[in-house]
């Protein structure tokens, strides 16, 4: 068979295609050679950069002994304050006590108008005298017979009805006078001399303040840390320096519905009349004592998400934590769960951080450290 002859040029293109193909896959060759040799060659490789340490300032935990106390306003009240009445309806002509005066139980404070139930009280002491000599005479005469039983019980009724009658007499002016129910000092007073006084119309108050009470609300969740009994400490505003403690009197049984705590009364003595009735009192109630107890500054504390997180000392390097609050103290918190005594921990420049980062240690700035003196 005889071979098709080839066009013009088209033996020369086929030739050329093939050596450049060559030429780039040697250009190709000698590129890869050349990336070799040159990491063979010596030379001064790029360094990887330093990591950069985090100042830091870190506090080895230690227990302590914290008392877990808690603020509660309070307000003092005198022991007794009563509102004192008047029994007769009449015009005020004898006025005793002012406010301010301090009176003893059963001083006189006013005296209403009495001529009326002095008159009457008279009468009464007559015909009570007359009935009893008469009963005393009717008695001789049924000794020896000279009356009869029924007569001498007449004249028995007639003297025991005058009796009566002198008590009621006597009663009725004795409720002119109005005297002070307890001793203690006048607060107020409702009337003056000259006034007509309504029968059962407020007079006077009296305050005793010689004792005071400091009532309180205590949490459902506070109030099995109180017992009757016990000694609470309390401050005043008006004595910033004075510390006072009263006794536990009372811890009502059923809970209030406005607020769902329990009413608490501490008792203490006044005798100097500085706690007056009104004042506001802070109520230091301890609701328990921890012997040894992680206190670490608030500060340190990192919330994150829904939990607490801390930086505790790993060498020279940091390990992130989750941590549990106890309870406040102050600027401080108590740790229940996550670090232990013994373990360091950073309470500045923990935000920087990162779990596994490298630190370097600096001194704590001024007030770092948690006051114990708790």
């Amino acid at each position: 068979m005889k071979s098709k002859p080839l066009k013009s040029g088209e033996g020369t293109s086929t030739t050329l295609n093939a050596t450049m193909w060559w030429i780039v896959g040697g250009a190709i060759c000698l590129i890869v050679l050349l990336g070799i040799v040159i990491k063979k060659l010596p030379g001064k490789q790029p360094e990887r950069p330093k990591e950069k340490p985090v100042a830091v300032t870190v506090m080895e935990i230690q227990g302590q002994p914290v008392r877990d106390t808690i603020i509660l306003p309070g307000r003092i009240k005198s022991e007794a304050d009563i509102i004192v009445a008047s029994d007769k309806a009449g015009r005020v002509i004898e006025l005793k006590a002012d406010k301010g005066d301090r009176v003893k139980s059963g001083a006189l404070l006013l005296r209403i108008d009495d001529k009326a139930w002095r008159a009457a009280r008279d009468r009464a002491l007559i015909e009570n005298r007359a009935a009893a000599s008469e009963l005393e005479r009717y008695q001789q005469l049924l000794k020896t017979g000279g009356v009869s039983e029924n007569d001498f019980a007449r004249i028995r009724q007639r003297a025991g009805m005058a009796r009566v009658a002198l008590e009621n007499a006597e009663g009725q002016l004795k409720d002119c006078r109005v005297n002070s129910p307890i001793s203690g000092v006048v607060e107020s007073r409702f009337i003056d001399l000259g006034e007509r006084a309504g029968e059962g119309a407020n007079v006077f108050r009296i305050v005793d303040a010689r004792i005071v009470k400091i009532a309180f609300d205590v949490p459902e969740k506070d109030i099995t840390s109180v017992k009757p009994g016990m000694e609470v400490p309390f401050s005043v505003t008006a004595y910033p320096d004075a510390l006072f403690n009263g006794k536990v009197t009372f811890v009502a049984l059923a809970a209030q519905d406005v607020n769902n705590a329990y009413k608490v009364e501490l008792t203490t003595g006044n005798a100097d009349g500085r706690l007056r009735p009104g004042m506001i009192a802070d109520v230091s109630l301890l609701r328990r004592a921890l012997d040894s107890a992680v206190l670490v500054p608030l500060a340190s504390i990192i919330p994150h998400k829904g939990d607490h997180i801390v930086y505790v000392v790993e060498g020279d390097r940091v390990e992130r934590r989750a941590v549990k609050i106890d309870f406040f103290v102050g600027n401080n918190v108590v740790l229940g769960e996550g670090i232990q005594p013994g373990e360091r921990m950073v309470i500045e420049g923990q935000r920087m951080l990162m779990d596994g980062s490298l630190i370097k240690e600096v001194a704590p700035s001024p007030d770092t450290l948690p006051d114990t003196e708790e």
